[in-house]
């Protein structure tokens, strides 16, 4: 991938300054995680046990000399931030689960990918709806072989570049990035609390209303857009969707969907929005099953 703003948290000891995550320095240097005002900064105890009232104690204080018993923490202000799930299995109905959330705290089971400031939330929208695509998904199930998403399968995982985004699939269709990003941001923005990711979009409305047949539309319409980005072949978006026996892609997914509509919606939808595309539609799947 050539997403050069792109980083990786990891829940490990750093021994250099960083401006972009909330980190554990190991080389207790106080003067590199101060606020800009020098006034005060956010440390905790690290001589503890797990017989004490607590634990573990986190604190802000004033901006003093502290020896070593007291980490300091670097804490960046974000209105939102990009998490994917750790914990997963290829037998799920998606494999990889990314998603926006307000800025909060984030376990070690979350893995957070961040940013540069230019075009942060286009940039984010867009691998937000790569990772969530049944393409991507499907390379990724491939690739898990426990219950963990960990750091070095997401590397090696085919993010699309940022340049494949200014492509078309149809000359009578706007860019890729045109079709992608007012569907990621419907998918995402429905409540208040994502409103610093729907403005950093530059989308000023209210969050969208939550319709489980239209997510289900949108989500199709993003599956079909991916596969035509990956140059798939319908014969090859179908395979993927559902390969004859005793192959199977995404079991979980068919049997809820059988046992819940009474077919392999998804697979319909998908295929239907690809053939959309392919003859220079955008598509609405919503208005061809209203």
């Amino acid at each position: 991938s050539n997403w050069l703003a792109v980083h990786y948290q990891k829940y490990r000891s750093c021994n250099r300054r960083t401006d972009r995550y909330l980190r554990y320095d190991s080389s207790f240097r106080l003067g590199q995680f101060r606020n800009s005002s020098n006034s005060w900064f956010v440390a905790f105890r690290n001589i503890t046990n797990a017989t004490n009232q607590r634990t573990t104690l986190i604190t802000i204080v004033p901006s003093f000399a502290m020896n070593e018993g007291g980490p300091l923490i670097h804490l960046d202000d974000r209105e939102w931030l990009q998490v994917v799930r750790d914990i997963t299995n290829s037998t799920n109905e998606r494999t990889l689960i990314a998603a926006q959330i307000r800025e909060s705290a984030v376990g070690h089971t979350g893995s957070l990918i961040d940013y540069e400031e230019h075009a942060r939330a286009v940039a984010s929208a867009l691998i937000l709806a790569n990772m969530n695509s049944i393409p991507f998904d499907w390379v990724a199930r491939f690739s898990v072989g426990g219950t963990h998403m960990s750091h070095f399968i997401l590397k090696q995982l085919p993010v699309l570049p940022p340049e494949a985004y200014l492509e078309r699939v149809h000359s009578k269709l706007p860019t890729y990035v045109e079709l992608i990003v007012p569907r990621a941001l419907e998918l995402t923005f429905t409540a208040s609390d994502l409103t610093g990711f729907a403005r950093d979009v530059g989308y000023n409305g209210p969050p969208f209303p939550w319709h489980d047949q239209r997510r289900h539309c949108l989500q199709s319409e993003v599956d079909a857009i991916y596969a035509h980005m990956y140059r798939l072949e319908r014969t090859e978006i179908q395979w993927i969707l559902d390969p004859p026996s005793p192959s199977s892609s995404f079991p979980a997914l068919k049997r809820n969907e059988i046992s819940q509509f009474g077919e392999y919606r998804t697979q319909r939808y998908v295929l239907s929005a690809y053939d959309q595309l392919a003859k220079g539609e955008n598509p609405n799947l919503e208005g061809e099953n209203s």
